[in-house]
C-alpha cells in the first residue's frame, strides 16, 4: 500500500480442547484388617497423576492409593483422589469409601459351679459376656457332656476331676479361632454311715442316750426319703413299747450320701417277780437267803437308790425290827419294777428262870422264881412240865437243870435255865491205909467236891497242923512234908462253907 510493497508471512496456532479429568475409583469393601492391602479400582479413562488422601487412621499411598492395613486402624474411611488443573484442563476430584473391619477373636470364657455331687442336677456352663456361640464342648474321658450346650450328664459320668474345653473355628469374614477351658470336679456320694441296729431299749428307761452313728457331718431324719435333716441326734422315747425307725446320712465334700436305717426296739417292761420266801422270823432265828420266782433276779436294799445284786440277801435276825428288801426280774434285757419284800423280825420273849445256880441241901424244897417279859405268850417248865405257874415248888434228889420256855403268839421262843445243885452230906471215912497196895491209899471224903471252897485241916495228937487245903481236890495221902506219918489217930476239922454245918470235927486213923 503506497510505497510499500506487498509482503506476506505465515504462522501456526494450536487450539487445545478443554478436557475434564476422569477421577472415578473405588475399593472392595468391607475389608478385614488382616487381609491383603487393598488398591483402588479406577474407571475407564482414569486420569493418573493425582494424589490420594484420607481421614486420620488410614495409612494410604498418596500416589497409588494402596492402603497399608497393618498400619491402619479398623474403621470407616472416605478416600479422596485429587487431580490439579493443568493447561486447558480444570482440577478434578472424587471420593470413595472403605470399611476396615477388625479381626474378631472368639469369646470362649465359661465356668461351672464346682465341685458338684454326682446326684445333683446336671450342671450347665455359665458363659462370660459376649460369649461366642457355635463352638464345641469336649472333655477328658469319664465325663458325659453335650457338645453343643456343655450340659454335663452326671448320671452317665464317673466321679472325678475333669477339664472341659470349648473350641470355636470361625467361618465368618474377619473371624478368628479360639478355645477356652475350665475345670469341674464331680464328687462321689459317701456311703451310708455305720450304725448298730437294732437298738434294744427297755420301757421307761430312766436315761436314754442320743442315737449314734459313725460318719462325718451326720444328718438325722424321721423318714427314708424327704424331710429336713437334723444335726442333733434324736433321743428315742422309751415310754411306749414297740419299734421305731430312724435314718441317718453323712456328708463328705458337700455331698450327702444315702441314709442308713437304725431300728429302735422298745421292749415292754416285765412284771415284778413273785415272792416265795417267808418274811417273818423270830429274833435270833437262823434265816436263809430270800427267794422269789422270776428270771435274772436282782435284789436291792432301797426302792430308789443303789445297785442290784444277783445274790439274794440273808436277813439279819439279830435285832427285832422290820426291814424292807426289793427284788426285780429281767427279761429281754429289761428290768421290772421293784417288788417290796418286808422282813419282820419279832422279838423273842425275855425269860428269866432266876439265879443261874441254886444250892439246895438234900431233902429240902424251894420255889423256882421265873419271869417272862412279853405279852400274849405261853410257857412251860421242863422237865417237870408245869405251865400254870412261874414259881413251882421243887424238891430234887439230885442235881438238875430246870428250863423255863416261853412262846409268843408269833411263835418266837425264849428260854432260861436254873441249875439246882443238891448238896449231900459228906461221907468222911475214919481210917485209910497208905501202904502202897493201891487200896484205900488216900483219905477220900465223899461228896466234898460239892464244896469247892471247903477248908480241911489235919492235926497230930500233939495238936500240930500236918495238912491243910482250901478245896479238897487232892486228897491227903498220909504224908507230912513228903514223909509218911506213923500209924495212929489224927484229928480233922472241915469247914464246908457252902451251907452245910459250919464246922465238922472228927478223927481219922492211919493203918499200915
Amino acid at each position: 500500500s503506497g510505497c510499500n510493497p506487498a509482503a506476506s508471512n505465515t504462522a501456526s496456532i494450536l487450539i487445545n480442547p478443554v478436557v475434564t479429568p476422569v477421577t472415578g475409583f473405588s475399593y472392595t469393601t468391607p475389608v478385614c484388617i488382616n487381609a491383603t492391602n487393598p488398591t483402588p479400582t479406577t474407571v475407564t479413562g482414569f486420569t493418573p497423576g493425582g494424589s490420594y488422601s484420607s481421614t486420620s487412621g488410614l495409612s494410604i499411598n498418596a500416589n497409588t492409593g494402596a492402603i497399608n492395613l497393618s498400619a491402619s486402624t479398623a474403621g470407616s474411611y472416605t478416600i479422596t483422589y485429587n487431580v490439579a488443573a493443568s493447561g486447558c484442563n480444570p482440577a478434578a476430584s472424587n471420593t470413595a469409601s472403605i470399611l476396615i473391619n477388625p479381626v474378631a477373636t472368639p469369646v470362649t470364657g465359661f465356668f461351672y459351679t464346682t465341685p458338684v455331687c454326682i446326684n445333683a442336677a446336671n450342671p450347665t456352663p455359665t458363659t462370660v459376656t459376649g460369649f461366642t456361640t457355635g463352638g464345641t464342648f469336649s472333655s477328658t474321658t469319664g465325663l458325659s457332656i453335650n457338645a453343643s450346650t456343655g450340659v454335663v450328664n452326671l448320671a452317665a459320668s464317673t466321679p472325678g476331676s475333669y477339664t472341659v474345653t470349648y473350641s470355636v473355628t470361625s467361618t465368618a469374614s474377619c473371624g478368628g479361632n479360639g478355645n477356652g477351658t475350665t475345670a469341674i470336679i464331680i464328687n462321689p456320694l459317701p456311703p451310708a454311715p455305720a450304725v448298730i441296729s437294732p437298738i434294744d431299749l427297755c420301757q421307761d428307761a430312766l436315761v436314754v442316750a442320743p442315737l449314734t452313728a459313725t460318719g462325718s457331718n451326720l444328718l438325722w431324719y424321721a423318714s427314708a426319703i424327704g424331710g429336713l435333716g437334723n444335726l442333733v441326734a434324736p433321743s428315742p422315747s422309751s415310754a411306749v413299747p414297740g419299734n421305731k425307725n430312724y435314718y441317718v446320712s453323712q456328708t463328705i465334700n458337700g455331698c450327702e450320701g444315702p441314709r442308713a436305717l437304725l431300728v429302735v426296739n422298745v421292749n415292754a417292761k416285765p412284771n415284778p417277780p413273785s415272792l416265795v420266801s417267808p418274811s417273818k422270823f423270830c429274833e435270833g432265828q437262823q434265816a436263809t437267803a430270800l427267794s422269789a420266782t422270776g428270771t435274772a433276779l436282782l435284789w436291792y436294799n432301797s426302792l430308789v437308790a443303789g445297785s442290784g445284786t444277783s445274790i439274794a440277801p440273808v436277813p439279819s435276825t439279830v435285832v427285832a425290827d422290820t426291814t424292807s428288801f426289793y427284788v426285780t426280774q429281767t427279761l429281754n434285757g429289761c428290768e421290772s419294777d421293784k417288788r417290796k419284800l418286808e422282813v419282820i423280825v419279832y422279838p423273842n420273849p425275855i425269860v428269866d428262870a432266876g439265879p443261874a445256880t441254886i444250892e439246895l441241901m438234900q431233902g429240902q424244897s424251894i420255889n423256882l422264881n421265873g419271869r417272862v417279859l412279853s405279852s400274849n405268850y405261853t410257857y412251860l417248865w421242863t422237865p417237870i412240865n408245869i405251865s400254870n405257874t412261874l414259881t413251882p415248888l421243887v424238891s430234887p434228889l439230885n442235881d438238875i437243870t430246870y428250863t423255863l420256855t416261853a412262846i409268843t403268839q408269833n411263835g418266837c421262843k425264849g428260854s432260861d435255865a436254873v441249875l439246882v445243885l443238891v448238896l449231900k452230906e459228906l461221907g468222911i471215912p475214919n481210917a485209910f491205909s497208905p501202904n502202897g497196895d493201891n487200896i484205900n491209899e488216900k483219905w477220900v471224903i465223899e461228896n466234898i467236891n460239892r464244896f469247892p471252897e471247903a477248908e480241911v485241916e489235919i492235926f497230930n495228937r500233939y495238936g500240930q497242923l500236918i495238912f491243910e487245903s482250901n478245896g479238897y481236890a487232892n486228897a491227903w495221902d498220909g504224908k507230912y512234908k513228903g514223909k509218911d506219918m506213923p500209924m495212929g489217930v489224927y484229928f480233922y476239922i472241915i469247914r464246908p462253907n457252902r451251907g452245910a454245918k459250919k464246922l465238922i470235927k472228927g478223927t481219922i486213923s492211919i493203918i499200915r
